[in-house]
C-alpha cells in the first residue's frame, strides 16, 4: 500500500510524517520528506527525499536530498534521521548545508 496522502506544492508526503517548521529570523522554512513528486498529475516516486521550502516567500529552496529507491512507500528511517539531523543544526550550519547542496535552487537565504 502506498503511503502518499499529503501534498505541499509538487511534493507528496506521508501524512504521518508532515513537514516540520524551522524559523531563522523572519523566514519560516518547511523541512519535509517527499515520498513522490507530482509533475502536473504525473506522480513519480523516484523523485523523493528531503525538501526544504521557504514558506515565507513561497519558494523551493532545495529538494531530493537523501533519496531512496521506493519513495512511495513512506520515508526510510535513514531519511527521517537525516531530516532530524538537519533540524538540529545551528542556524549557520543549516544555511551552510543548504548553500552547499547540489540541489540548492540559488534563492536568497536569510543571514544566521
Amino acid at each position: 500500500m502506498c503511503n502518499i496522502g499529503g501534498q505541499i506544492g509538487p511534493f507528496m508526503f506521508n501524512p504521518a510524517c508532515k513537514p516540520v517548521e524551522r524559523k531563522i529570523g523572519k523566514v519560516t522554512f518547511l523541512v519535509g520528506i517527499a515520498t513522490a513528486y507530482n509533475a502536473f498529475g504525473l506522480i513519480g516516486t523516484e523523485h523523493n527525499g528531503i525538501f526544504i521550502l521557504d514558506d515565507t516567500n513561497r519558494m523551493v529552496v532545495m529538494d531530493r536530498h537523501s533519496e531512496g529507491s521506493a519513495g512511495g512507500f513512506g520515508p526510510y528511517p535513514s531519511q527521517i534521521a537525516e531530516r532530524d539531523r538537519l533540524l538540529a543544526l545551528s542556524d549557520a550550519d543549516f544555511l551552510a548545508f543548504i548553500r552547499s547542496n547540489p540541489r540548492f535552487r540559488g534563492v536568497d537565504l536569510p543571514k544566521a
